[in-house]
């Protein structure tokens, strides 16, 4: 209590409160005019066109993605972070900002050869929605990040490089020390110093309109660390391209055996063509190929129609057999018998001469094999012979066989006369070259258009060995034929002179050969099918024989099932008429011999019209094959 007059008390009191009065209201005029200056510099700094003026705060995103709200220097300062949409002007919340010391960065496309910043940096000056929840700064990894796409953006963005690609903290705080630096690893992973407690909130992405230029929109806060990016191969794993049960190839180095009858076996057609070559040597008289070796070691050999020459009684017979028995047509061995110096040739057309004859000829048809082996055609040793025999010999050949391809029996292959020729290399040599073979070709085909005939049909009887010159087959397929087959094939394995081997393993052989020409060659295949191969008989080969050995009809028969399904499962690699052709009607000699004889009847002959059927029975399937 006061011992001054009351009337005394009043003046100094009064005069107080005003003092106070008056301060208060310029302290706070002092306090709008520094709030309004903070803002007016806020504004300023997110303005497109003043980039380069400093920030208040920065910002640096952690790999948890919040941000870091402090000073450049890293000194604790009282202005305060405007939170908005993105940035927006509107503060809705204040927080002070204490000292930090995570720099701005901007994101920028990597020059080649540089060190990459940390890639979860953002532009400077990003603020964040007012509510937004606080975490003490913590260390932890980097986001990864492949190439320039991140967690929750796929789309791939680029930003405007920057003018260098570390950004470096001032020298020295002011406080004299040396403020903490960003070290980027191998991993791109931002280590910070530890500072004074930091307030951080999350950051978000910009507004579209808002923006700044030269950067990208910040990584969003991802709801939990983000795990490990694995890129994936560019082509498909091997493994995972295919399903878990895959059957095992089906073709091996020997062709596998054949499923049960029922399941595979069934003919596919009506109708196929069976041909059988027909060789007139087999004979007594001047080339005597039926010795006493033959006549009196295999006596069950003997054709049910003799031991015989051809005449037109015994041709006639043979015709009947082989029409009885199915078979289509026969194909004669053709030789240029006038070329060869020996007299015993003269008889080797005389089986055609024959069949033109017969007056049993309707019932089936012909074609021919060119015989293109010495003595019959000049040898390399001798050039000028060759030479003639272009210019002059093959002229007169093709004038013998124009008639020959006209007549309506002659079979025919995509509607022109089917020529077999017998040797590949044998050609070649008397033409010169591949080059030759086609010139002499297209000569034939030219005579022929010009007789009146589509052309003809010239298929190469080629053997494709398991182990083939690739050269050689490749010259095949430059040298204008127009199909393949072959004579006969034998001695493709590892068979040794005079040691009989199964039968079943020329089967195996055949079918083996068949695949591999088809392969090689690219003109349609017509099978072959070789009944037999046994030198034991013949006079000329003792010293050579090939024996495949225990032939039986039973075995035949499946032999010519697995022909007639080798043309059914490759209709695109075969000719259209479906044709097989059978080794041999009379090779006695050689063991391939079909024709009826008296240890077998006609059970050879017979199984090759039920196999591949006739115009009055459909093809039939024995039920033991395999």
């Amino acid at each position: 209590m006061s011992d001054r007059p009351p009337e005394e008390q009043g003046v100094p009191a009064t005069r107080a409160r005003t003092r106070r009065l008056l301060v208060g209201g310029l302290g706070a005029v002092a306090a709008l005019i520094a709030a309004a200056l903070v803002v007016a510099q806020l504004v300023f700094s997110h303005s497109p066109g003043n980039k380069a003026v400093a920030p208040v705060t920065s910002a640096t995103p952690t790999a948890a993605g919040v941000t870091v709200v402090g000073t450049p220097g890293g000194q604790a300062s009282p202005a305060t972070a405007t939170a908005g949409a993105g940035g927006a002007g509107t503060p809705s919340a204040t927080r002070r900002a204490p000292s930090a010391t995570a720099t701005a960065r901007r994101i920028g496309t990597r020059p080649a050869g540089a060190r990459t910043a940390d890639p979860t940096s953002v532009p400077v000056g990003r603020s964040t929605p007012a509510g937004a929840n606080t975490v003490p700064l913590t260390a932890g990894p980097a986001v990864p990040t492949i190439g320039n796409s991140r967690p929750g953006h796929p789309a791939k963005r680029t930003a405007t490089p920057t003018a260098s690609v570390a950004t470096a903290l001032p020298a020295a705080t002011p406080g004299g020390e040396k403020p903490p630096t960003r070290v980027v690893g191998p991993a791109h992973t931002a280590v910070a110093a530890p500072g004074p407690s930091a307030v951080v909130v999350p950051t978000r992405p910009p507004l579209a309109t808002r923006a700044p230029v030269a950067t990208i929109a910040p990584l969003a806060r991802p709801t939990a660390p983000a795990p490990t990016t694995v890129v994936a191969p560019t082509r498909a794993p091997v493994a995972t391209s295919v399903p878990v049960a895959v059957a095992p190839p089906t073709r091996t180095a020997r062709p596998p055996v054949i499923p049960p009858v029922g399941a595979t076996l069934a003919a596919a057609h009506r109708g196929y063509k069976a041909g059988a070559y027909y060789f007139s040597g087999w004979s007594h008289g001047q080339n005597d190929n039926i010795s006493t070796i033959l006549t009196g070691s295999h006596p069950g050999a003997e054709p049910l129609i003799g031991w015989y020459d051809d005449s037109q009684a015994q041709v006639d017979k043979s015709i009947g057999q082989a029409a009885d028995a199915g078979i289509d047509f026969l194909s004669f061995d053709w030789y240029d018998t006038p070329y060869s110096p020996y007299a015993t040739d003269r008889t080797l057309n005389e089986g055609l001469r024959y069949y033109l004859t017969s007056s049993r000829r309707p019932r089936i048809g012909f074609n021919l094999v060119f015989v293109d082996h010495a003595p019959f055609v000049p040898t390399p040793d001798h050039p000028q012979a060759i030479a003639a025999w272009r210019t002059t010999e093959w002229p007169k050949i093709v004038d013998k066989w124009l008639p020959l391809f006209k007549q309506p029996d002659y079979v025919r292959v995509d509607g022109k006369p089917l020529l077999i020729v017998f040797s590949p290399e044998h050609m070649r040599e008397i033409c010169g070259d591949s080059a030759g073979v086609r010139a002499a070709l297209d000569y034939l085909r030219v005579r022929a258009r010009a007789a009146g005939l589509p052309g003809v049909t010239v298929a190469i009887a080629a053997t494709v060995a398991e182990h083939s010159n690739p050269i050689k087959v490749g010259e095949l397929n430059v040298e204008g034929y127009d199909a393949a087959t072959g004579y006969n094939y034998h001695s493709m394995g590892h068979e040794q002179y005079r040691t009989p081997v199964p039968y079943s393993t020329l089967v195996d052989e055949n079918e083996a050969t068949w695949n591999r020409v088809a392969r090689a060659v690219h003109v349609p295949y017509i099978p072959v099918i070789t009944s037999g191969w046994d030198q034991r008989y013949s006079a000329r080969e003792q010293q050579t024989a090939i024996i495949y050995d225990g032939r039986t009809p039973a075995q035949f028969a499946c032999y010519a099932v697995r022909a007639r399904h080798w043309v059914d499962a490759h209709p695109a690699q075969t000719t259209k008429e479906r044709i097989v052709m059978v080794f041999a009607w009379n090779e006695i000699g050689e063991g391939g011999a079909i024709i009826p004889n008296h240890q077998d009847g006609s059970a050879y002959a017979n199984i090759v019209g039920s196999v591949f059927g006739t115009a009055a029975t459909p093809p039939a399937t024995p039920p033991d094959c395999r």
